[in-house]
This record gives structure tokens, sequence and C-alpha cells, in this order.
């Protein structure tokens, strides 16, 4: 793992960790509105910011023969995208896997 993956891992999880404690927001939001990273991250994701073309970067996260954490959609964050707002607990749960997944790469 290069420093600058490793630096989106970071961020990646410092987002997550962000999301559990205010499951009412979206990754857009925290981006535009916590961060403020200019330019805005591909797919709203440091990782996707890495990649020059289609990001396959999640996959260092999440691959179970199913696609990336974006395109499976067992994935938590596939399983987040779909938990509607008024459903904080499932959101919360979800985002705590993330943590998990990228503090887990983090070792």
């Amino acid at each position: 793992m290069t420093h600058i993956q490793k630096e989106a891992l970071q961020e990646l999880k410092k987002m997550w960790i962000w999301l559990y404690q205010h499951p009412a927001h979206d990754k857009k939001y925290y981006v535009e509105h916590v961060v403020k990273v200019e330019p805005p991250w591909k797919n709203h994701c440091p990782l996707c910011a890495l990649a020059e073309d289609n990001c396959k970067e999640c996959l260092l996260l999440w691959d179970n023969g199913h696609g990336s954490l974006c395109s499976d959609p067992a994935s938590p964050l596939s399983k987040w995208k779909e938990t509607h707002l008024n459903n904080p607990d499932y959101r919360t749960w979800y985002a705590g896997q993330m943590i998990d997944i990228t503090q887990n790469a983090l070792k």
C-alpha cells in the first residue's frame, strides 16, 4: 500500500466515523460541507479520487467476487445507500461496518 493510498484510507475512515455520528447525512454532504475538498472527490470518495478512469480502489477493502464496495449489492456501502434516512439505526450499523472494513485495511 502506498503512502497516498494509506492517506485516502484514513480520509475514508474519518468520513465513515462522521457519517456514523450523523446518520441523517450522506457522503455528498460530508464532502461539500464538512471537509470541503476542492476539487470534490469523484463519487464523494477519497479512494475514487485516486483513480484515473474507472475506480477499482475499494477492491483492496472488499472483493468477494461480486464486485466492489460500490457495485456489490451485498456490501455495507450498498446497504447503507439503500437504507432510508428515517432509519438511523441501520444507517449507523452499516456505517460502523464501513469503519471496521477501513480500519482492518489500515492494519
